[in-house]
This record gives C-alpha cells, sequence and structure tokens, in this order.
C-alpha cells in the first residue's frame, strides 16, 4: 500500500503525532516540531552541521559502537575529541562525571544515551563545564521512554 504525503489521511496522523509530542514532551507553540528523513549517520552528521564551524572543537564520551561512530562522523565537519571511551573495557561503563577533562572551549558535549548494542544506559546525564557549551543526546533508542523535565 502506497500512501501520500500530501493526502488528507496522511495529515491527520502527522499532526496527530505533532499534538501528542506537545503534550507529552510540553512544547511550547513557538518551537516548530520537525519529521526528518536519515538515521544513525544523518543525525551524527546533522549536529556539527548545525552547531559548529570546522575548527571548533567539541567533546565526546563514548560508550558504545553508536558514540564511536558519531566521533567518527563528526571529524568530517568539526574537531571532536574523545574525552572517554569505553571501548578499552568493552563499552560496559559509564563514566564518573567528576573525572572528565572537558575542553573549556566546546562548542558541546556528545553522548549516547542509550548504547543498545553493548546496552549501556546513562541513566544521569553529565554537565557541560562551559557554561556556552550544550549537552548534546542521541535519544533516538529512550526517546519518550521515561519522565523528564526541564529546568
Amino acid at each position: 500500500m502506497e500512501m501520500s504525503h500530501r493526502g488528507k489521511e496522511f495529515l491527520s496522523i502527522i499532526q496527530k503525532a505533532e499534538s501528542d509530542l506537545r503534550t507529552l514532551l510540553n512544547i511550547p507553540e513557538n518551537y516548530s516540531v520537525l519529521f526528518l528523513q536519515g538515521g544513525a549517520t544523518t543525525q551524527f552528521a546533522a549536529v556539527p552541521l548545525n552547531l559548529c564551524k570546522p575548527d571548533d572543537p567539541v567533546d565526546y564520551i563514548v560508550t558504545g559502537s553508536w558514540g564511536d561512530k558519531a566521533v567518527k562522523e563528526a571529524s568530517k565537519y568539526c574537531k571532536p575529541k574523545t574525552i572517554w571511551s569505553g571501548k578499552s573495557e568493552k563499552y560496559v561503563n559509564i563514566p564518573s562525571f567528576g573525572s572528565l577533562e572537558q575542553t573549556p572551549d566546546a562548542k558541546y558535549l556528545h553522548i549516547c544515551a542509550n548504547e543498545t548494542i553493548h546496552g549501556v544506559e546513562f541513566k544521569d546525564y553529565p554537565v557541560p563545564t562551559n557554561e556556552n557549551s550544550l549537552l548534546i543526546a542521541d535519544m533516538s533508542s529512550n526517546f519518550c521512554s521515561k519522565p523528564g523535565g526541564r529546568e
């Protein structure tokens, strides 16, 4: 079966999906909800392409295969630094956040919140030490899986 993305059936589905997301995540009307194509590699490229310039430093905590792939993709667009990797221990741990040496002028700190291949999931999230830096979390496998909040 095929359904046109311009048809009224699809329009009602996408409008309901947006409405539900706005309710679940408390997304205000002055924010757009985007439904985009692409998988992990597209996301891993979109982050640095939209948030930094080619010479900007960015930090990555690598807790599994997806984090490793994110660093490799980011290296095409900026200067990623792996500030912690669990590869030598076969990706079974999350680092102690206090021991991380973050890059002072990093544009963002990237994590994969739930590494599905090795089963490593963050219960708490690190905070970038640079007040102008963002925490970027790949939450594609645990999006809306638990209550959350905004500060």
